[in-house]
């Protein structure tokens, strides 16, 4: 009860109203009635829907298992609070990669982090210095008994940083991406340099593509791996 209670409050913070929520009580906790309040759950997400997540979380899910909702609830609360997204982050290991802009190499690297960092409406530095402590310290680099267990400065390895709004793009509605989400133009060029300022205060060789130009970035996966990050941890 107590955290059902601590669940409620923590959405009001995050400026979601649920006092005005008439939410049905005592409902079944059958397997088809979770079911069936999953699917509400998933609708109410995608329309932002405070009432009937506040519902949900404070009937369907009392009984239920909550193992499958932390990316929902995560992803309700952030955006509830701020209306846009976070800061994301296609991280792939590579032997080698390099950026080309107007026939210039602008940066290159042998082994280390090809990082594609995009930018949001709402990212502010907290979420830029999350990923970079994250991407710093991510153990995919494989040890001598070949295990991934060493991160890229264990192995001297370099990162290199590509700004990349296109990771916002929205195809939900068509086949032509919408960017609406990502940052304007001198907010994401303001975080993106602060990342990258991150990163070398973490001791690592960064190196950059130029910020709003086109390039051409060509890399060796190397596995093939890859992971996706975010600054609210759905990934």
């Amino acid at each position: 009860m107590r955290r059902l209670i601590w669940l409620v409050i923590f959405l009001a913070t995050a400026t979601v109203s649920l006092v005005a929520a008439t939410c049905p009580t005592n409902q079944s906790k059958e397997e088809n009635t979770l079911v069936q309040a999953e699917q509400t759950w998933a609708k109410a997400l995608e329309q932002h829907d405070a009432d009937v997540v506040g519902c949900l979380m404070a009937d369907e899910f009392q009984d239920a298992d909550r193992t499958r909702l932390p990316v929902a609830f995560g992803t309700f609360c952030h955006n509830s609070r701020t209306g846009n997204p976070f800061m994301r982050a296609v991280v792939q290991r590579v032997s080698r990669a390099n950026v080309v802009v107007s026939g210039e190499s602008t940066g290159e690297i042998a082994r280390g982090l090809l990082v594609l960092l995009g930018v949001g409406q709402a990212d502010t530095e907290s979420d830029a210095d999350y990923l970079a402590e994250k991407i710093s310290g991510l153990r995919i680099f494989e040890d001598d008994n070949g295990k991934m267990n060493l991160a890229v400065n264990e192995i001297g390895g370099a990162v290199l940083v590509v700004s990349q709004f296109t990771l916002y793009g929205d195809v939900r509605r068509g086949k032509r991406p919408s960017f609406d989400a990502a940052a304007p133009p001198p907010r994401a060029r303001e975080l993106y340099e602060y990342f990258v300022e991150r990163i070398r205060a973490l001791g690592l060789r960064c190196e950059t593509g130029r910020f709003q130009e086109m390039m051409q970035v060509e890399l060796v996966n190397d596995g093939p791996v890859t992971i996706l990050l975010d600054s609210v941890k759905n990934f």
